[in-house]
Order: structure tokens, then sequence, then C-alpha cells
């Protein structure tokens, strides 16, 4: 349903910057798929779900590692 492929390349080439910066850009379109969930055939509880996933993911980075490193921050 939702393409992740960049996301696990990123995971499988141990690249956690990118990892981190893909989930970044996934999670603002996931937000927009919430947002304008009216016009979206996907159902919201798994947007909600994939939000709550990466976010928690994205949370744990930035509490271990900063966000410096991290587009665009870097």
């Amino acid at each position: 349903m939702f393409d992740k492929s960049t996301i696990i390349k990123a995971m499988n080439d141990n690249n956690t910057v990118g990892e981190i910066n893909r989930r970044l850009v996934f999670m603002m379109n996931l937000i927009k798929l919430n947002v304008y969930n009216e016009e979206s055939s996907v159902d919201k509880s798994i947007i909600n779900r994939e939000i709550d996933e990466n976010s928690t993911i994205i949370r744990d980075y930035f509490d271990k590692n900063g966000f410096k490193k991290v587009f665009p921050f870097s």
C-alpha cells in the first residue's frame, strides 16, 4: 500500500541518517493523507498506525542522537 522501498534500502545499507530522512518524508506524505482523507481510498486506521510506527522510530532516533545529522538540520 505504501512504498517503503527507499526506507528499506537505507536500512539494508546501514544508512541510519538516510533512513530517518526518508522516514520524515514518508511521515509528511502520511500526514497529508490523513488531513485529506476524504479524497483518499486508504483506511484512516492504517494511516494512523503508520504514523504512530514511524513517529516512534524517529523520536527514538532523535532521543539517542539528536537531530543535527538529519536533513534539513545538517
